[in-house]
């Protein structure tokens, strides 16, 4: 039986966003979440597989399944290239 985490899964994508907002995508790591909720990573990676991922449920969480066709420049984070500004002014 896998354990069981004080957090759910919505409050570390709500953690997320706002560090997002605050210190830019730079900013987001397991530790800086890890950090805001008096926790260590290890709920983190328990409900998402890596960072990549938690960055895409950042982003969904905040512009919905309607964006998911949006072109953002790379392939393993919702950040980079040419559409890094752009993301930045949506969050």
């Amino acid at each position: 039986m896998p354990p069981k985490f004080k957090f759910e899964k919505e409050e570390i994508v709500q953690t997320a966003v706002g560090i997002v907002r605050q210190h830019g995508w730079n900013g987001l790591s397991a530790r800086s979440i890890a950090k805001e909720l008096n926790a260590s990573t290890k709920p983190i990676y328990g409900y998402f597989k890596s960072m990549a991922v938690l960055e895409e449920a950042v982003v969904e969480f905040k512009f919905g399944r309607r964006q998911r066709g949006l072109d953002v420049g790379r392939a393993s984070s919702p950040v980079g290239g040419s559409n890094e500004g752009e993301i930045k002014e949506m969050i």
